[in-house]
């Protein structure tokens, strides 16, 4: 035996290298293992795929349910700066975006007109339904406050600040009305910034006419008054010197009444500026205390429809219970009481519509803004702001003005003594000429100002430029369904995890050998799945005839030794004859006998038990396998041997041992088939004679295996158990439980036995993670099949 011990060393050491021969493998190891983590989401797969699939279809399908919102845009350009033609006439206004963005905003009055345009296209078109025009709600009807109030909810406006450009975009569930709508914006807005813009050209064209008529008036009645001196005084001139003085003098007058005729230009300016000034602030705080009286008249309003959704809700649950009690309430005095405060706020809700309604009117009024002296734009903070930057201006060029004037007076006062030599008929002379002269001269200035003011009225065809028209759109903005797709697969994916991970976290079943070492057992060996190599090496046939007999293709370890399925099994039996010289030489206990069953049928104990015997006999010992599993017999199928007479007839009597048992193609492996019983088969296995065969077969043999029913099945391996030195359990990976386990630990150890080790059988080792990569799945990159 000592000689075994040290032959198995290099087995040993490589038991102990993948984890075979400790039960606390991995318990120590805290770390997050990737791999364990993966091959939980490969266990959840369908978990998965299903999970991902429902919420994929379901949001596909509540997508598909949802209202389609169709988007369309119309693009305008604002010109910042004023035109030539303006700058011409004194009109040197600077426009921002954020203004106009404004004036779009919350101009009532811009905002009227497009819903006034919408309503003729309806109008002109029959049977043309518009979101826009649509009622309130069956009791409110139709009113162009609502419909406003729904425009500015369907309409947005995005600034382009380097381009100066305006996207006005509108959305609807009917795409026609859409591109409508977002026309109808551009246009009303192009005429509503040309009226603005010819408000101001027109009152300097007003202005420039009435002083043209005021000097025509001028020049009238200076010819007559130099008409009448020229009758009645002779013209003396008092030399040159004399001519010089009233001439200088005379210039003077002549710039002082300039400077006026430009002081009053400018006092008229400052007073535009000043009425625009006055009637802004006003109208601005109007606005803001009427926009937030309609805003708290709104929130008292929906408070008392939340108060009467809960109160109604209250009153439905006597109404399933009792259907006569609706309109007949006063039955019940709870719900009596319900329906006295419903109708208290329906009253209540009514008075404050009507305020509301009411309020919304006078605020549409107020809603265009501030009207400014330009053609009732929006003043804003940032406009009134520069509007008082421009009074302040105007006020400092008045006060030069008048500084200069005052200049002008005092010159002409100096002069005062110089003219006394003068004769009083020169004087007047050259009063009246540079007089006239200058009315002459102003009239021309006047009447050219006004021409040119004249043509920029005609030019002028607003600050705004329609650059592009909407188009009725083709696909929906809302809902997205690639976007909602990809979002209810990722949802699906994350959920279908949880619920995988969450699956497995509950599940009992084993999935790795770690799991089986965890739990406290001795992990004796692990056997992969032996599909794949069945349909590599035999093209996936069940049976192989080999001389003359029919052998399952599952005996790896006669049919293919170079297989990696084979070499797993030469590793159980090093760990088992390792642990049982270490048994030998601790307990001086024999570990001959080898009992092989599982928890439940189908976990393969019958293709390990054959195979375990198989791969001991060509290690060069006597063994015999003994099929105890009489009620569904499949050894001798394995094998190639018939199943009776066998087992069930030595037991009952009928033959003895030397006849029974048959030799295989195998040297060294004998078989003794179950048979056919006649009896229960427990009746048999719990017998006199069925302990004095096993005590005779010990002599004979090195090696006895025995298999078993299922011990969750049948009793007959409970009954067996007694008997054997060792108890070997074979675990099937993804169906073997820790419960099922757990029972037949309970069930072995209350007749006296114990689990002797755990035979992992149908491992995935192309999937095998972390620890067990190396471990369990090296042998697949190592195959060294013979070739024929």
């Amino acid at each position: 035996m000592n000689d075994t011990s040290q032959n198995l060393t290099p087995y040993r050491k490589q038991a102990e290298k993948i984890g075979l021969q400790s039960s606390n493998s991995g318990s120590d190891d805290n770390t997050l293992d990737l791999g364990a983590l993966w091959e939980a989401v490969k266990r959840s797969k369908w978990v998965i795929l299903g999970t991902c699939v429902f919420v994929t279809a379901l949001t596909a399908a509540v997508t598909m349910m949802m209202p389609q919102v169709y988007e369309a845009g119309a693009v305008v350009s604002v010109e910042r700066e004023a035109a030539p033609a303006r700058m011409m006439v004194g009109l040197n206004e600077q426009r921002d975006l954020s203004s106009e963005i404004g004036l779009l905003k919350n101009s009532g009055e811009l905002a009227r007109r497009v819903v006034s345009t919408i309503e003729d296209v309806a109008d002109t078109t029959q049977g043309v339904q518009f979101t826009l025009l649509a009622p309130v709600s069956e009791e409110e009807p139709y009113t162009q406050y609502a419909a406003i109030l729904r425009l500015q909810e369907m309409v947005s406006f995005v600034p382009d600040q380097q381009q100066g450009l305006i996207n006005i975009r509108v959305e609807s569930q009917d795409p026609a009305e859409a591109a409508l709508i977002a026309n109808s914006f551009a246009q009303q807005y192009r005429l509503f910034s040309r009226e603005m813009a010819r408000a101001g050209v027109v009152a300097a064209r007003e202005f420039l006419e009435t002083q043209l008529e005021k000097r025509k008036d001028d020049i009238r009645a200076i010819e007559n008054e130099w008409e009448a001196f020229a009758r009645s005084n002779a013209i003396v001139t008092e030399g040159l010197d004399g001519q010089n003085v009233a001439a200088e003098y005379a210039e003077l007058q002549s710039q002082r009444d300039a400077l006026t005729f430009q002081l009053e230009q400018e006092k008229r300016t400052l007073s535009i500026l000043e009425d625009q000034m006055e009637r802004a602030q006003p109208s601005l705080r109007s606005a803001v205390l009427k926009e937030q009286e309609v805003q708290s008249l709104r929130t008292q309003i929906q408070a008392l429809e939340d108060q009467i959704a809960e109160l109604k809700a209250r009153a439905e649950q006597y109404y399933i219970n009792d259907p006569t009690l609706r309109g007949d309430e006063s039955r019940v005095r709870e719900l009596a009481e319900i329906k006295r405060r419903i109708d208290g706020f329906e009253d209540r809700k009514m008075d404050l519509t009507e305020d509301l309604v009411e309020a919304s009117r006078e605020a549409s009024g107020t809603a265009g803004g501030v009207a400014t002296a330009e053609g009732g734009g929006i003043a804003s903070i940032g406009q009134l702001g520069t509007l008082q930057g421009r009074i302040e201006e105007q006020t400092i060029k008045i006060e030069q003005t008048e500084a200069q004037i005052q200049a002008l007076e005092d010159r002409i006062s100096g002069y005062q003594g110089r003219l006394e030599s003068i004769p009083r008929q020169t004087i007047q002379r050259e009063q009246l000429d540079r007089r006239l002269t200058q009315a002459e001269q102003f009239y021309k200035d006047i009447a050219m100002e006004l021409q040119r003011t004249i043509v920029t009225e005609e030019s002028e065809l607003g600050y705004v430029k329609i650059m592009r028209s909407a188009v009725i759109p083709m696909l929906p903005v809302r809902p997205n369904m690639k976007q909602n797709l990809v979002l209810g697969l990722l949802l699906g994916l994350g959920l279908g995890m949880g619920l995988g991970f969450l699956r497995q976290s509950m599940s009992w079943q084993i999935y790795e050998p770690d799991d089986i070492q965890a739990k406290g057992y001795s992990l004796v060996g692990v056997i992969p799945r032996m599909d794949r190599e069945i349909k590599k090496t035999f093209n996936g046939s069940d049976v192989v005839e080999v001389e003359g007999r029919k052998l399952s293709t599952c005996l790896f370890p006669l049919l293919n030794p170079w297989s990696p399925i084979t070499e797993n099994y030469r590793l159980v039996r090093a760990n088992l004859q390792f642990a049982a010289a270490k048994n030998h030489r601790d307990h001086g206990q024999s570990s001959q006998i080898m009992m092989v069953t599982s928890p439940e049928p189908g976990d393969g104990k019958t293709t390990t038990a054959t195979n375990l015997a198989t791969t001991i006999a060509l290690s060069g010992r006597e063994v015999l396998l003994i099929d105890a599993d009489m009620r569904r017999s499949n050894a001798h199928k394995m094998i190639g041997v018939e199943r009776s007479p066998g087992l069930a007839q030595i037991l009952e009597g009928e033959t003895g041992l030397d006849t029974i048992i048959d030799d295989t193609i195998i040297e060294g492996l004998h078989v003794l088939p179950a048979g056919e019983p006649s009896v229960p088969p427990t009746e048999l296995l719990d017998s006199e004679r069925m302990r004095g065969l096993l005590a005779s077969v010990a002599t004979l043999y090195d090696i006895v295996i025995i298999d078993t029913p299922p011990v969750l099945a049948a009793t007959d391996p409970v009954v067996l158990a007694p008997n054997c030195d060792v108890v070997l359990v074979v675990a099937s990976a993804d169906k073997t439980d820790f419960r099922a386990l757990s029972q037949v630990e309970s069930t072995l150890e209350a007749v006296g036995a114990s689990i002797g080790g755990i035979i992992f059988n149908r491992y995935d080792a192309t999937r095998a993670g972390g620890a067990n990569k190396y471990g369990y799945g090296y042998s697949y990159k190592y195959d060294y099949a013979p070739v024929e």
